[in-house]
């Protein structure tokens, strides 16, 4: 298992920038994985909508994962289809 904070996680392209948190009621009832909007229009795992989504799963007791797509914050690779 990742350690709870900042990662990458090893992919085709390279890495995919992320962020796992753990609940603080342990053990956790299940996993949400919460992806950002279009990143052409601006999109990444620090949108506010994202953040606070995963926020709220995170306290009703989930483990949550927020990544950023390729070619998005520090995740490589390039944006396509």
């Amino acid at each position: 298992m990742y350690p709870t904070g900042n990662l990458f996680i090893p992919a085709p392209h390279g890495r995919l920038e992320a962020i796992i948190k753990e609940p603080r009621v342990q053990p956790a009832s299940g996993a949400a994985l919460v992806l950002h909007p279009h990143p052409l229009g601006g999109g990444t795992m620090h949108n506010k909508v994202v953040f606070r989504a995963a926020g709220a799963l995170n306290e009703a007791g989930l483990i949550t994962l927020r990544i950023n797509f390729r070619g998005v914050g520090l995740s490589t690779g390039t944006h396509d289809e």
